[in-house]
């Protein structure tokens, strides 16, 4: 199959014509934002496979239309559907050449970090957004089981209501916990063996300034 882009414009005689040109088929790239969003599910959780009911529900778009991208997805190889009954499963491909790049690509775009990044980004005085845990784990290709939540560490000073508000709406739109801690710059700094633990392991920044060391190179 071959996807059409509007993407060459040509101004002849005060009119202006929209030529279509194919998606090259030998690299596949997002067709639009919905597919983006269910793909930053899947790929999220590479070993689980979700009805075509739960995507539509997780996107808030209409079946048809969650369908269409599933199937765009599908032709591109980068997921995969079977029909149990009248049910469609859907998962990540994951033995796709473009498996590990286009994750990051997506997980980067669409996935935890963008979404908790929008989520926490208006609350004052926060001075860095990190992820840690097991979803970091999986995130960086480390095996093992999916993640039951998301771990963020929040160094700041924010207030806790807000922070934790925006935790419960980033829990909504990635159906899985988001588990906040926050310490102080000066904690941060301290031998405290909660943060030499985070510490210990890889992190994802998601947002840091000038005032916590250690992080602006990570």
């Amino acid at each position: 199959a071959t996807f059409l882009r509007y993407s060459t414009i040509h101004k002849m005689n005060s009119t202006i014509h929209v030529m279509k040109t194919p998606f090259s088929a030998l690299v596949p790239i997002l067709c639009s934002q919905t597919q983006g969003e269910i793909l930053a599910i899947l790929f999220s959780n590479p070993e689980q496979e979700f009805t075509l009911s739960s995507l539509t529900s997780r996107v808030e778009r209409s079946q048809a239309t969650v369908w269409r991208e599933v199937d765009k997805a599908e032709v591109a190889g980068l997921v995969q559907t079977r029909k149990v009954g009248n049910v469609i499963l859907v998962r990540i491909h994951e033995s796709n050449r473009f498996f590990r790049p286009m994750r990051e690509i997506i997980i980067g775009a669409f996935g935890p970090p963008a979404i908790i990044e929008e989520s926490l980004a208006k609350i004052e005085k926060i001075h860095a957004i990190i992820l840690f845990g097991s979803w970091v784990a999986r995130y960086q290709g480390k095996p093992g089981k999916s993640p039951n939540d998301i771990d963020v560490l929040v160094i700041g000073q924010p207030d806790r209501k807000k922070i934790y508000a925006a935790a419960e709406r980033a829990e909504e739109k990635l159906a899985l916990p988001v588990q906040v801690t926050v310490r102080s710059p000066k904690e941060w700094a301290s031998p405290d063996p909660f943060l030499r633990e985070v510490k210990s392991h890889p992190l994802v920044v998601l947002y840091t300034d000038e005032s916590v060391a250690g992080l602006r190179d990570s």
